[in-house]
């Protein structure tokens, strides 16, 4: 740990200037795996990145009666940060004040008692890793009632989307691409 927030804050400036830049810069720039074609390099610019996390935060937050994310949620990515821009949720996250949990390495067992420990009640990741967790052995003693699951990546098969279900995990599936930021639907 380099250093807690609140002390990092006390030693800092109170004022700062940030540099002009234009909106439509480069930002970050993201390598596809080329599954559809040759793999190659997308760039988002810093105004791709602030609609996309406002159009999610209207999205994801807005929906009366079934808010996928809410201010008062736990956020635990379990979606690798390098899988189609993994890190655009963690935007939303930051802008909406959610308490952000990160899990380091993906092994099923870990997560699910970190699940239990931080109290998670919202995730994003694919329907493999989806599978794994509910297949480890730390599942079986573990109520996942009112998870909320974001997936991704692939199809969900019927039979894990049912077994997700009966153990209380609310599953929404979407779609994107790299090229999308990455959210589409």
């Amino acid at each position: 740990v380099l250093g807690e927030y609140e002390q990092l804050l006390s030693q800092s400036l109170v004022d700062y200037d940030f540099p002009e830049f234009d909106e439509n810069s480069v930002a970050t720039v993201f390598y596809t795996t080329g599954t559809t074609g040759k793999p190659k390099g997308v760039y988002f610019s810093h105004r791709q990145l602030v609609l996309h996390t406002l159009a999610a935060v209207g999205t994801l937050g807005a929906y009366r009666g079934l808010p996928i994310l809410r201010s008062d949620d736990v956020y635990m990515p379990i979606t690798p940060m390098f899988h189609v821009h993994a890190w655009g949720v963690p935007y939303v996250a930051t802008l909406m004040g959610v308490k952000q949990v990160y899990p380091g390495r993906y092994e099923p067992n870990a997560l699910v008692r970190l699940y239990r420990e931080e109290k998670v009640t919202f995730s994003h990741c694919v329907p493999t890793v989806l599978q794994m967790i509910l297949t480890c052995p730390e599942a079986a003693q573990t109520d996942f009632s009112g998870w909320k699951l974001l997936l991704g990546g692939s199809a969900l098969a019927l039979g894990a989307a049912s077994q997700a279900a009966e153990r209380g995990m609310l599953v929404h599936t979407g779609y994107g691409m790299s090229e999308t930021c990455p959210l589409l639907s």
